[in-house]
Formats: structure tokens, sequence, C-alpha cells
């Protein structure tokens, strides 16, 4: 990263740290109900779904719950990692799949609301995405969560370098993006729209997951703008043996 680029990075930081302090307050309910924001539980879906295929391998531990009518194969995983965590949304959806779950958020002020809902977090930090991954110790992490926080992500493909990095070999990476739309074009695959928060192309991501194989991927609307459905991606990644092909 050179001086200009460190620049802009550090502004845009501070940019989404104030936002994000300044409504910590008030967030679940605009969130849930002002923005019709659901991507934690669709998070959870795709999880389910792609644990249901490939969990008939003997390498993958499972167990069975029943939930009403419906079967969910699942399995434990040691250490988990919610980047973004906010107050803790894909906490709940998840801890029951984590031994160990730790949160962290750029800001200070939704650190200390997912540090006061109890029973989801093991530990919350404080700082941003990828410097939080850099922190992890190579191969210490089972499963990456961040959900609704690639969008405001300065370098995507820097976050990518460092899941590959933190990740144990068959760990997952789930996470929602903003999608480009038809009008926005696809020339290099990434646009910041008017709302400061990045759109991404399918193929603009998957160029960037060097190491990472596809679990699954589908669109949603993944919340309201202004009465504008936003449709966003929803990926389920594999960390790859570096070994394979």
């Amino acid at each position: 990263m050179d001086a200009k680029e460190r620049i802009l990075f550090l502004h845009h930081n501070r940019e989404i740290e104030d936002l994000f302090d300044s409504y910590a307050d008030t967030f679940d309910s605009h969130l849930l109900e002002g923005l019709r924001y659901n991507v934690p539980n669709l998070m959870r879906e795709q999880f389910a779904a792609f644990e249901e295929g490939s969990c008939a391998s003997a390498t993958c531990r499972t167990t069975t719950t029943t939930t009403g009518s419906n079967n969910e194969r699942r399995r434990p995983f040691a250490r988990c990692l919610d980047l973004g965590c906010g107050t803790g949304l894909a906490g709940v959806a998840f801890r029951d799949v984590c031994d160990y779950l730790e949160g962290n958020d750029l800001s200070s002020e939704m650190v200390a609301k997912a540090q006061a809902r109890e029973g989801v977090y093991d530990a919350v930090g404080h700082g941003d995405a990828v410097n939080c991954l850099r922190r992890q110790p190579d191969a210490s992490v089972d499963l990456l969560l961040s959900a609704d926080v690639v969008m405001y992500v300065f370098s995507l493909p820097r976050l990518l370098e460092q899941a590959k990095r933190a990740l144990r070999r068959d760990g997952l990476f789930i996470f929602s993006t903003e999608s480009l739309d038809d009008a926005e074009g696809i020339a290099g695959g990434v646009v910041e729209r008017e709302s400061r928060r990045f759109a991404h192309s399918r193929d603009y991501v998957m160029s960037a997951a060097d190491g990472f194989d596809l679990g699954s991927v589908d669109n949603f609307a993944v919340r309201n703008d202004d009465g504008k459905a936003i449709r966003g991606d929803i990926f389920v990644l594999r960390r790859r043996d570096d070994s394979e092909a």
C-alpha cells in the first residue's frame, strides 16, 4: 500500500467508524425494522444448505438437530471469528455451531453492544477487519463470518488474502456483498456507490479469492434503501488445501 492509498484507507475507516459509533444505540431497530435486514439468517440458511451437501464426507463430523419440520446437519467449529460483528446479530445466528466465537468491530460503540449481548461472544475485539485477521496465527480459524461488512471494506483482495492465511484447510468464509447492477456495469468489478458502500461482481470476488473453492453463492434482497431493495450475494467459500490444484 503506497502513501496515497494508505491515507485514503485511513480516511475511509475513520468515516465508517464514526458512522457506526453514532448509530450504535438504534442500530438493531433501524436495521431489522427500517431496512428489513435479514442477512445473518440468510447466511445461516446458506451454511446449512452447504453443510447438508458437503457433510456426507466421513471427514466432516456432524450432529443432527430438529427444529419443527426441518432437519439441519451441522458440525462444531472449534474457533470462529465474526468480522464486523456490530451488535452481534450474526453471532446469535451461528453461536450454536461454534465452540469458541470471537467478535471484532471497527466501532468501539458496537464493540460495547456486542460485549453486552449475553451468551454470544467469548471475546470481542476492536479494529478493522483486515488488521484483525493479520493478528490471527496461521491456520488458526475454522469459520469466518462477515455479515454486511464487505461493502465497507476498502480492499477486498487484502481481506481475502488474510482470510486465506488465517483459515485452516477446509475452513469456511461466509459473507455477504452488495451486487453490481446492469446500470453500473461490471468494468473492473467493483464500484463505490453514493452510499459510500462498495458493490462487487461475483467474478471480481472470485478472482480475488485465491486459495478458496466456491461452496455456494446466491442472490438476495439484503436491505432496503429509500424504499428500494438492494440486491446482494451471500458466498460460502471453502479454504482449499495448498496441495490441491
